[in-house]
């Protein structure tokens, strides 16, 4: 039997209270299906169950305990690296990393584990034939970036299950897919249940009725979200006990978005939603902190940074002052040298692509920058290798800028050089910001 249980668990960022005293406990091996609103908190519920939000950092704090087999996994008896192992966290927008798709899963065994080669290579190819990989592909030193979304997904699935955790925590798998590849990853899915605990944010009705053996629903009151029913799902989906809840499943069985809470809370969003101040819109942030990375910090990383604070604040339409934005952008070299300033070639650049050159200085990426980075973007494959290598904890967060190539520094000094490079740049950083935003959101 697997057990994750909540005890009065609270979570708050800064002054806004995110969840309110979450009591619930589920049981494995069988599929759990944590529905609600868009925003209540379901997410950040999860990221907290894997010490992906942490207490004390980033204006985050929480109380109360979280129990896996009936131990707390803010405890001792549990490092990141090895709650990590024990319990599985798969994005709703699966992450890549640099290099071929049986890399990606052997990547993860080979810091995690003291396996050898061989073994290592067989538990990698074991988990893709488990998500049908092996005999969809051609071969698996495909490079990851190249799959569809439906593959993309599996292949994060794979590299979770290698592991051979406990449970797996799955924030809307299969929001983004087609039906066919919604239908393959629901019957992984299945499978997969038959032996661990998944638990499955969704806000969608029909996906809980075809995959959850308890359901469990979240809705936010003044102060936070708490659990307003649980139960077998057959029974809760079917027959719901609390007004709020038979009004989500009525809306989601026509096939419609249930509204979310209202109330003064309402603002707080899985993901940190960030408001434009003075308009009838949002726009939620799902990525907060973006760290860029080069070679030696001087030219390509920090005319990223420039360029993605200025992009943020295009897009949030932010006042001269820049508002209450819980948003930044790092840069860091992988060869810098300490101090050195900005290169006047990426100087100019952005002044002919009218963004501000910030006040910079070139800095070595170190753990702590790793750490707080939400996204971390290399400008080549050689610096992701090198990153990972470096700093194994980056592996999850760490994707090639451009997802078709290299980006590469000029080779000359000349301003119009750089000035192609810089360019490819600010659309690179344009389409990713894109990307991590969703739009419009009432407020």
């Amino acid at each position: 039997m697997i057990t994750l249980s909540y005890r009065n668990f609270r979570l708050s960022v800064g002054k806004t209270q995110i969840l309110d005293g979450i009591d619930l406990d589920v049981v494995g091996p069988g599929v759990i299906a944590l529905l609600g609103p868009s925003g209540v908190g379901k997410s950040s519920l999860l990221r907290a169950t894997q010490r992906l939000i942490e207490h004390g950092r980033d204006g985050w704090t929480c109380s109360g305990d979280v129990l896996f087999n009936g131990e707390t996994v803010f405890g001792p008896a549990f490092s990141k690296q090895q709650l990590a192992r024990r319990i599985g966290f798969i994005h709703q927008k699966p992450r890549m990393l640099a290099g071929s798709v049986l890399a990606n899963v052997e990547f993860a065994l080979k810091h995690t584990t003291t396996l050898k080669r061989n073994a290592i290579r067989r538990l990698a190819e074991e988990a893709l034939e488990q998500v049908g990989l092996t005999w969809e592909l051609a071969t698996l030193e495909l490079a990851a970036w190249k799959l569809s979304g439906g593959q993309a997904q599996r292949l994060a699935i794979a590299r979770a299950i290698a592991l051979q955790p406990d449970v797996l925590l799955m924030d809307e798998p299969t929001s983004a897919l087609d039906p066919l590849k919604r239908q393959q990853v629901e019957e992984i899915i299945r499978v997969q249940a038959s032996t661990r605990l998944i638990v499955i944010v969704t806000h969608e009705v029909h996906l809980a009725e075809r995959l959850a053996d308890f359901a469990a629903f979240m809705f936010r009151q003044r102060g936070g979200a708490r659990i307003f029913e649980a139960g077998p799902a057959a029974k809760v989906l079917r027959d719901p006990a609390e007004i709020a809840v038979q009004e989500f499943v009525r809306t989601g069985r026509a096939g419609r978005e249930p509204a979310p809470a209202s109330g003064p809370d309402s603002a707080a969003a899985d993901n940190l939603e960030s408001a434009v101040p003075g308009s009838h819109f949002g726009l939620r942030l799902l990525q907060r902190v973006y760290l860029f990375v080069c070679g030696e910090n001087t030219s390509r990383s920090p005319v990223a940074q420039a360029i993605c604070n200025s992009e943020v604040a295009r897009l949030l339409k932010l006042p001269p002052d820049g508002g209450k934005l819980k948003f930044e952008a790092l840069s860091a070299g992988l060869s810098a040298s300490a101090g050195r300033p900005m290169s006047a070639k990426a100087i100019s650049a952005l002044r002919e692509l009218r963004c501000a050159p910030q006040p910079h200085v070139s800095r070595q990426i170190t753990p702590d920058l790793v750490d707080r980075a939400d996204a971390i973007y290399c400008m080549t494959d050689e610096q992701c290798r090198d990153l990972a290598v470096r700093f194994p904890a980056a592996t999850w967060k760490l994707q090639r800028l451009d997802p078709l190539g290299n980006v590469e520094d000029s080779r000359s000094s000349e301003p119009a050089d750089f000035l192609r490079v810089a360019t490819r740049i600010r659309d690179l950083v344009r389409w990713r910001l894109e990307s991590q935003f969703r739009f419009p959101l009432a407020d």
